[in-house]
């Protein structure tokens, strides 16, 4: 996945496993302009969407929990 969105020009900051369970993981990308980020989160979206649709792999996306004080 990460393959694709650097070849579809989203800059990826960082990835990385979870530990709540086996098989998560967290892609975190690079921001910029509020426009061009969200153009990117939407291609960010459809590659995920469409490289998880091999055999054996799902996915499902959840937004970031804020941190309450």
């Amino acid at each position: 996945m990460m393959l694709v969105m650097e070849q579809c020009g989203i800059l990826i900051e960082r990835q990385h496993h979870e530990v709540a369970t086996a098989g998560q993981a967290e892609i975190d990308f690079v921001f910029d302009k509020l426009v061009r980020t969200a153009d990117k989160l939407m291609m960010y979206k459809y590659i995920v969407k469409n490289v998880a649709q091999s055999p054996r792999q799902s996915r499902d996306l959840h937004a970031q929990a804020a941190l309450r004080r």
